[in-house]
């Protein structure tokens, strides 16, 4: 399964100390270069981002199509440009990513997409989880995680809780 990842669905998992779901549920997760250079500022906040240096499992690669991500880049940040067109270049069979405008780009080219939540309903759904309630109250109330009132209840209730 082919799977490139955005910032922000990291960022969370990092946080929340559930990288190695990651592994466990995908094998290996492609980082667009510029991606990895964003995880990179998450250091001076004391972040560990030693899974950084599983190359088996995180594939830290560049996208080549500078016309798409220029186009994306318009309505987008870097990282999430970068990781679309690397998704789409290499036919990816999933786009981790949570931002809801990039979502709706990302879904115009056919990338099926997931965020950090979603995610962890299926690590739940899968038996790798036993509850993501306190996952989802740590990103909310910590890291300062958006999520509606509607999207929180609503990842409970997938989940189960």
């Amino acid at each position: 399964m082919k799977v490139v990842a955005d910032t922000s669905p990291l960022t969370a998992l990092l946080h929340i100390k559930q990288i190695p779901l990651l592994k466990t549920m995908y094998g290996k997760v492609i980082i667009p270069s510029t991606v990895a250079s964003e995880l990179n500022t998450l250091i001076t906040f004391g972040y560990d981002l030693s899974f950084l240096k599983e190359k088996e499992t995180f594939i830290i690669q560049k996208a080549m199509d500078k016309q798409f991500i220029a186009v994306l880049s318009r309505q987008l940040d870097p990282g999430e440009a970068e990781a679309i067109a690397l998704a789409k270049v290499l036919q990816a069979d999933l786009l981790l990513i949570d931002e809801k405008l990039g979502k709706q780009l990302a879904e115009r080219e056919q990338l099926a997409c997931k965020g950090a939540i979603g995610v962890l309903i299926q690590a739940k759904t899968e038996g790798l989880l036993p509850i993501i309630k306190p996952y989802l109250d740590d990103l909310v109330n910590n890291l300062k995680f958006r999520l509606s009132e509607k999207i929180y209840k609503l990842a409970l209730q997938k989940a189960g809780e």
